[in-house]
């Protein structure tokens, strides 16, 4: 057995494929209109859909699990993001916030231009010194986004 998709849940549906498609290169492989599988595998399917089929209804923001992705160009990443059409809110974590000198305030989503400058900018640092950042994508759901670490065991 091998895990074959993961599927989310959005509300509107061409709005999703364009911030997966801006933001992470993501195309279209499969669109059956409520439900469209990108590139990678993610799935996407729209709530009302989902709700239909499962008859559970759809509570966002459970800050219960993310996307995960990696990439040799942080920077290129995050430029993207700032130039583009959502401006997604960024999970900020209280040392990535505090100003210097003070102490750090508790952790928040922020969004973009709501960071310190002299935070050191929006991606803090992980366990092996490499950066990352966390945003929400439309939806309310989670991504951290990492630069892919260099050396080491892997």
């Amino acid at each position: 057995m091998r895990l074959k998709n993961i599927l989310i849940v959005v509300e509107d549906m061409e709005r999703s494929k364009a911030f997966y498609r801006e933001m992470f290169g993501m195309h279209t492989v499969t669109d059956f209109g409520e439900n469209v599988i990108l590139t990678e595998g993610l799935v996407l399917q729209e709530r009302r859909r989902w709700e239909e089929d499962t008859g559970l209804s759809v509570e966002k923001g459970g800050n219960d699990a993310e996307l995960y992705f990696e990439t040799y160009d942080l920077d290129g990443f995050l430029a993207r993001v700032k130039e583009s059409r959502d401006k997604p809110a960024y999970i900020i974590k209280p040392e990535y916030t505090a100003e210097p000198g003070q102490a750090a305030d508790t952790g928040r989503a922020a969004v973009l231009g709501d960071v310190p400058e002299t935070s050191g900018g929006l991606a803090g640092r992980a366990a092996g010194g490499r950066r990352i950042v966390r945003l929400y994508d439309p939806d309310g759901h989670i991504i951290e986004v990492a630069e892919v670490q260099t050396g080491g065991k892997q």
